[in-house]
């Protein structure tokens, strides 16, 4: 087993995919006597408080706007801090200077785990241009990392060039399980009539997200439903200026921009429906939350099939919101609890999860 392991790259440890499952990595490797170390562009308190609980640090480095300096900081760390292991969540194939790094530094156990399948910018620009930085570093990746993960076959295909293993993302099926309680409270809570057709919606405001889109479907649906409202759960670069269009769309008044909430599973269940008209998605692990509250979930084709884990599940292209309009309003069953696939129970399952991660640290497969 690995008896040091330094992994990146984790955020604020709450919101984001990858920072949950990084949680429930430490919480795996404490469980089996692993010591971690985490890499962070910026230190958040709670986060480092709830790391030294398992007894693993939290360390510093600088971002990507910086290459050079992250690349030496983190040589400098593999070296003095005794790791055998360097264990590196990336979504860019740009984002390999810690895994150079860790070959450089001589880390015989160097992982890279992808967990996307696009750039996120807004920018076409800037976009074209990682896009070809991902694709020059990409034979980079797949060549110095002596293991390969993704959280789904898209984001295999879009980060290496050589086999790679799949980990699921876990969820807690009990924590996200359809509330009917719960759902009466969160409706009187927000003021919303129980005769409303609520959707939901949940990710950041950002070019990969297509919040805009979002808006021009919801603009189709009010068409169709009067009485038709959309939660907007998340933050981002975008968040104002798509509240600016929802305002020139004239629907502001049916979409209700919650921004991050800590109440995720009662969202769920005060809802109808999941939206999710992603441009591209590593998995979209919202929408196997959503479906185990026992959503029927409308979303894009590009999100991965392994995000299905019901038959609620509607695949629609891009670039007509009426077509999203008219299968959302359409589908009118009434709300009720999971009917999971059973190979999805078993991808999903924390337990299970739980040994792959394992697995991970002792570096079997």
């Amino acid at each position: 087993m690995a008896e040091k392991m330094l992994v990146g790259y984790i955020q604020e440890g709450v919101h984001s995919g990858i920072d949950k499952y990084l949680l429930a990595f430490a919480e795996a490797a404490f469980e089996c006597g692993a010591s971690l170390d985490f890499l962070t562009d910026s230190v958040s308190a709670p986060l480092e408080k709830k790391l030294s609980g398992w007894g693993f640090g939290l360390i510093e480095v600088p971002s990507l706007k910086n290459p050079v300096k992250q690349y030496r900081a983190i040589k400098k760390i593999l070296r003095e801090g005794g790791y055998d292991a360097a264990y590196f969540n990336i979504s860019e194939a740009f984002n390999c200077l810690g895994l150079l790094a860790a070959k450089s530094a001589g880390i015989p156990y160097r992982i890279a785990h992808c967990h996307s399948a696009g750039v996120d910018r807004q920018n076409k620009y800037v976009r074209a241009a990682r896009h070809a930085l991902h694709i020059m570093f990409r034979p980079i990746v797949s060549r110095v990392a002596t293991r390969r993960l993704a959280c789904s076959s898209v984001a295999a295909k879009w980060m290496f060039d050589k086999d790679s293993e799949m980990v699921y993302n876990s969820v807690s099926s009990d924590k996200f399980r359809y509330n009917p309680l719960e759902r009466q409270r969160m409706r009187e809570e927000l003021g919303i009539s129980e005769n409303a057709r609520v959707y939901i919606h949940i990710g950041h405001f950002c070019y990969a997200k297509n919040n805009f889109f979002l808006m021009d479907i919801m603009k189709s649906v009010l068409e169709r439903d009067k009485s038709a409202l959309l939660l907007c759960v998340g933050c981002g670069v975008d968040f104002d200026a798509v509240k600016d269009y929802a305002q020139k769309l004239g629907i502001s008044d049916s979409v209700r921009f919650l921004g991050v909430r800590e109440d995720v599973a009662a969202l769920l269940s005060a809802a109808d429906a999941f939206v999710f008209p992603s441009r591209f998605e590593g998995l979209g692990i919202v929408c196997v939350e959503a479906q185990f509250s026992g959503l029927c979930c409308f979303v894009s084709d590009v999100v991965p099939q392994e995000a299905k884990i019901t038959d609620d599940v509607v695949f629609l292209p891009l670039g007509d919101p009426d077509l999203w309009a008219a299968a959302m309003t359409e589908n009118t069953s009434p709300r009720a609890a999971c009917r999971p696939l059973p190979e999805a129970v078993r991808n999903y399952d924390i337990n299970n999860q739980k040994q792959k991660l394992t697995d991970i640290l002792k570096g079997n497969k």
